[in-house]
């Protein structure tokens, strides 16, 4: 089963060949981003419908075969379509990579609900090995193309934050076993208000404005 970093592994690789310039490449690992329970909402039909439209011109024959294993109904269905919507895409000269939407959602309030509602779910931690697969490969590609990699664990909502933290050791000893000359940032519990968050795992573009300026002046020094 294939999610976040199939995707990321197979978009590294693109545009790294063709941006000779590329020196470090920075990759999103919360807390709970390899995770087993993940993997089915990454899976559903609409989900393989938008990720094959967005990137399958950048598949090898191994992503595909993949991710055909992982879901052959759907994504053998789309590529059928494909056919037409690359025709649309070379007659209408329509692009889809390289584009930002602002993210304007705030669910935060129906996220607190849920959240509560689920508390006492247990909660294994328990590895996809098919994405731990793929970022291992991501570091690989890294390595092996002398390209420095940087593993940023997001911010997070504090009511998560504190839910999730529990899993910090066994999360920096899988970056250590698995990456061990990635760097590492743990910005899980960087400060925001509410209205920063568009749920409890993702930022709006409040968030995201103040989280991408506060990188940019760590980068710099």
């Amino acid at each position: 089963m294939l999610l976040l970093f199939f995707y990321h592994y197979i978009k590294l690789k693109s545009f790294s060949s063709k941006n000779s310039h590329i020196d470090t490449i920075i990759v999103s690992l919360n807390y709970d981003d390899l995770w087993e329970i993940r993997e089915d909402r990454f899976l559903g039909d609409e989900r393989i419908e938008q990720k094959m439209n967005q990137n399958i011109f950048m598949f090898e024959i191994e992503d595909y075969f993949d991710l055909l294993k992982a879901n052959p109904v759907s994504v053998i269905l789309q590529s059928l379509v494909m056919y037409s919507e690359f025709y649309n895409l070379q007659i209408e000269g329509r692009s889809l990579i390289g584009e930002y939407k602002i993210l304007e959602r705030y669910k935060l309030e129906q996220a607190k609900e849920i959240f509560w509602e689920g508390k006492e779910e247990d909660v294994s931690g328990v590895i996809s090995q098919s994405e731990l697969k793929y970022l291992i490969r991501v570091y690989k590609y890294c390595e092996s193309h002398h390209l420095k990699l940087i593993l940023i664990n997001t911010p997070l909502h504090p009511l998560l934050e504190k839910e999730l933290n529990k899993h910090e050791k066994d999360h920096i000893d899988l970056i250590n076993k698995n990456m061990p000359n990635a760097s590492y940032l743990n910005h899980a519990n960087f400060v925001l208000p509410d209205s920063a968050f568009s749920d409890l795992s993702h930022l709006n573009y409040k968030g995201a404005t103040i989280y991408s300026q506060y990188l940019q002046e760590q980068f710099d020094k």
